[in-house]
């Protein structure tokens, strides 16, 4: 069980402290089409000799910055659950989340 902050950011923190992650970065983007990104950049730690693995969480700026970059945040967050399968309680949110990804 990991001790959890008061937001998803916090969280994201706590978790890729405690996961030794060698990379956890917000990040910002503009889209294609002009859409203001805000996400999460993810390198898991490299397993033998295989490249690691970087990934990425977007959600679009529509009403302010922070709440994209929460929104990212927490997506970054149910998917390190499903790769070290940690548990997380009293958060205010229930967990795991139901995201459109697969893991």
């Amino acid at each position: 069980m990991l001790p959890v902050g008061v937001n998803s950011i916090s969280l994201l923190r706590a978790v890729s402290r405690q996961y030794c992650l060698p990379y956890t970065s917000l990040i910002t983007k503009v889209g294609d089409d002009g859409t203001l990104l805000c996400g999460v950049e993810l390198e898991l730690p490299q397993l033998e000799l295989v490249t690691p693995h970087r990934y990425f969480f977007w959600s679009p700026a529509e009403q302010s910055l922070i709440l994209a970059y929460e929104r990212s945040a927490m997506q970054a967050v149910a998917f390190l659950q499903g790769v070290y399968r940690f548990s997380l309680a009293d958060t205010g949110v229930s967990w795991p989340l139901h995201l459109p990804f697969q893991i």
